[in-house]
């Protein structure tokens, strides 16, 4: 037994010299955006499900986040949408743009469903995955956009885009 009260078996599997010396955690992050011109093609091939992907460019929210939106949670009067089960574990707000109110206030699913984007019955939140594989992916296949993937963040692109005109930041890793 060492001072410390933890075992000498256990003392050297905590600090094992190998880990610290020759394993450097990685930047795995990759760093993809759109392109004006792919956001054109995008907008061209899917008008229908173009509201998705506006909240998408304009919000920064994750595929996860954005898909279990609730009408509770977008605010008109102060321009918010707030996020209640983010990755992190914590609520945040996300602030609206002009864009962003123009395309929720048109959805229809604003007078028949508590979810932003319900799936066809209106009483549950749209499947993200079914969404992605069904509709998205061939959309992004079709508007030949390469090395493309949702939460990469492409869609969040824009957000940083204008956050760096105003001389904020916006971290896509974050929440």
């Amino acid at each position: 037994m060492s001072d410390d009260g933890r075992s000498d078996s256990r003392k050297r599997r905590d600090s094992n010299p190998v880990l610290s010396k020759f394993f450097v955690k990685e930047n795995n992050q990759r760093v993809r955006y759109l392109t004006d011109d792919e956001e054109t093609r995008l907008h061209a091939v899917g008008d229908d499900e173009w509201p998705k992907v506006v909240v998408a460019l304009n919000t920064g929210l994750r595929q996860s986040n954005q898909f279990h939106l609730r009408w509770t949670d977008v605010h008109f009067d102060t321009g918010m949408i707030t996020v209640r089960r983010s990755k992190s574990g914590e609520t945040y707000h996300v602030p609206m743009n002009d864009e962003v109110r123009a395309v929720l206030r048109d959805l229809p699913s604003r007078l028949r469903s508590e979810w932003v984007f319900p799936s066809d019955t209106g009483r549950t939140p749209l499947d993200a995955k079914n969404y992605m594989h069904r509709v998205f992916n061939p959309a992004v296949k079709k508007a030949r956009i390469a090395g493309f993937a949702r939460d990469d963040p492409p869609l969040r692109a824009p957000v940083a885009r204008a956050s760096a005109r105003r001389g904020t930041t916006f971290d896509p890793t974050a929440n």
